[in-house]
């Protein structure tokens, strides 16, 4: 666990500065019983003034905006909201208007949290609430919660908070859900490494001779060496080694057999032993394809050079049927290629 000096801080959104609507990256100053203090992260929601939250975060020194606080942790203090933030906060979570957001508050008070997660259908009390109306605030609710809980969840169980807003916007709001079957899955959202895959792992219980860590683990290795090194392919030994660094000491025969019994793995030879090679198994089919349809152009005799008249309509037809525009660039790489 990395021993950077963490502040908890407990207080008042003042103001949003910025916020990166495809990220969740936002800056505001939070208004504390100490003072007001800069706040930087990515987060699940989108933060609206007067919301009291609660951080946890690391000091930074921005060069040209100064100190600030980095989130690590991040809490909603809901029983704490003002009317204004109420009404804000529920408009935003429901995809309605402000005027509609206290018509909700006005009805139900301070139930309202416990209306939507217990009894929506309650809602159709509220005038202006259709039952057509009705399924977009629940559908709209269902992945606010859905962000809100897993996001939570990861932070309290060692993922950052960064990469936990991260994995929420790649896996979506069954994220929890699929976490708590399979915590490994994680290693699938870009930034995010076994170690802290298995982390979270550990903190569920899943004990560290679970085959679902060692398929994980194995997938995880080949794809760092097929993305980060260009490798399609990994020998036997290369393959244990690297298990080995994120400390699997044994594989069980099974669990290669089983990856490529689902058709995840290419199996060749004797891994196990050495020897032999593996490697993820859409890749190792692309590669094959590439190789034949490479070697088929090898053995057709060449044709000569195409008339310009003839590439340029090919270009034509091309953009016509797939509304793909190349730019001048690829225009004339196109050209230089076959002319």
């Amino acid at each position: 666990m990395s021993s950077e000096p963490r502040v908890s801080l407990r207080g008042t959104v003042k103001r949003v500065i910025f916020r990166a609507e495809d990220t969740g990256y936002t800056v505001f100053v939070l208004k504390t019983g100490g003072g007001e203090v800069t706040v930087v992260g990515h987060f699940p929601d989108e933060i609206v003034e007067g919301l009291p939250v609660e951080i946890e975060g690391v000091p930074v020194e921005h060069p040209r905006y100064g100190p600030q606080i980095e989130a690590r942790v991040f809490r909603l203090r809901r029983e704490e909201m003002t009317r204004s933030a109420k009404v804000r906060y529920l408009s935003h979570a429901l995809g309605i208007t402000s005027g509609l957001a206290e018509k909700v508050l006005d009805h139900f008070g301070d139930r309202v949290f416990e209306i939507l997660d217990q009894t929506p259908e309650a809602l159709l009390q509220v005038r202006g609430i259709s039952r057509k109306k009705l399924v977009r605030i629940l559908e709209s609710w269902k992945e606010h919660r859905a962000g809100r809980d897993a996001v939570m969840f990861l932070t309290e169980h060692g993922l950052p908070l960064r990469k936990a807003v991260r994995a929420f916007r790649t896996l979506g709001p069954e994220l929890l859900h699929l976490v708590r079957q399979n915590p490994y899955i994680l290693t699938e959202v870009e930034g995010i490494g076994f170690v802290e895959a298995d982390r979270v792992a550990r903190a569920l219980g899943f004990p560290l001779d679970a085959p679902l860590r060692q398929e994980a683990a194995c997938l995880y290795v080949l794809r760092e060496l097929a993305y980060g090194q260009g490798h399609v392919y990994a020998t036997g030994w290369q393959l244990l080694q690297r298990l080995r660094r994120l400390g699997i000491f044994e594989l069980d025969e099974g669990v290669l057999q089983e990856l490529s019994q689902e058709g995840r793995l290419y199996v060749e030879g004797d891994p196990l032993r050495g020897e032999g090679r593996v490697a993820l198994a859409f890749l190792e089919k692309a590669e094959r394809e590439a190789a034949r349809r490479l070697q088929k152009l090898l053995g057709e005799p060449h044709q000569g050079l195409v008339p310009e008249s003839r590439v340029l309509e090919g270009l034509q037809r091309f953009e016509q049927e797939t509304g793909f525009r190349l730019s001048e660039e690829q225009r004339r790489g196109v050209l230089g290629a076959l002319t």
